[in-house]
């Protein structure tokens, strides 16, 4: 399948870092791979077993922390903040209202 680039517009930097990561891109993917069992049989061995241990104190720990939830789900706490009837409106409408303005002065000096 071909692909046309029109590579005219941009610079010389640019069409240099657009070829580059398309090579890159089309490339056979590198030998070393983070993944690939270390040579040393020594090394691979150690890395098994701290990866098994790190793995066993993360088990541990998820099962503390669903030992430590209740059996039933938790609701969502009721938020009267979110939503105010019309009479909770009013009052609070009417209360600011008749608040003296001093009492939405700053009463610090950085103010």
């Amino acid at each position: 399948m071909p692909l046309l680039f029109d590579l005219d517009p941009l610079t010389c930097c640019q069409t240099d870092h657009v070829l580059d990561g398309l090579y890159k891109a089309l490339g056979e993917q590198p030998e070393a791979d983070i993944w690939q069992p270390h040579h040393d049989p020594w090394r691979c061995d150690h890395i098994e077993a701290v990866t098994q241990r790190g793995l066993a104190r993360l088990d541990a720990i998820r099962d503390a922390l669903i030992m430590a939830l209740p059996e039933e789900p938790l609701n969502k706490a009721d938020a009267p903040w979110l939503r105010w009837s019309q009479a909770d409106f009013d009052r609070v409408r009417d209360y600011l209202k008749q608040a003296p303005l001093e009492t939405f002065k700053p009463t610090s000096a950085r103010c």
